[in-house]
């Protein structure tokens, strides 16, 4: 595999970050075409209005809203598929993980690392045999998206097995 997309650092606070592949040229290209054109329309919408001497009214506050949302959304997919992260933080008492899109960081949750269970799922992407991590207690549960080689999963796994105990 030329890019790694596993890092494991075993120390007292042992981190796991998981990094998605940089997709195709192409599909960010895409991303961005949409992501600026969600953000600039509202305003070439509101110069044009002006310009033309017309009110600007209440449904145009609701047009910016729904633009502007649409393009933190793609904004949001074109840093995923650039630069995303997952980020597993393995402490005394707790877990903590969350998602890392370079710019800012997404969907924090922690967990208690008192009876937890590891648990790799297995899917299939492309005929090739990959994994997501799962990480349970009685009560809350920490799954990871990005889908990783199997056999580097499970090896994984042991290590922080040993790490955690």
């Amino acid at each position: 595999m030329t890019f790694k997309q596993i890092l494991y650092s075993g120390s007292p606070k042992s981190i796991l970050t998981l990094s998605v592949p940089k997709s195709s040229r192409f599909t960010r290209i895409i991303l961005i075409f949409f992501t600026i054109f969600f953000f600039i329309m509202p305003i070439l919408s509101t110069i044009f209005i002006i310009y033309f001497e017309q009110e600007l009214k209440f449904g145009f506050a609701i047009f910016y809203i729904v633009f502007w949302l649409a393009g933190f959304y793609f904004l949001r997919l074109f840093l995923w598929n650039s630069h995303g992260k997952e980020v597993l933080t393995f402490g005394k008492e707790k877990i903590s993980y969350f998602t890392d899109y370079k710019f800012f960081k997404d969907r924090r949750i922690s967990i208690s690392n008192q009876l937890i269970n590891i648990e790799i799922i297995e899917k299939e992407v492309n005929f090739e045999k990959k994994a997501t991590l799962k990480i349970f207690n009685e009560t809350e549960t920490i799954e990871t998206s990005i889908k990783v080689p199997f056999e580097d999963l499970k090896e994984l796994v042991e290590s922080i097995k040993l790490h955690t105990k």
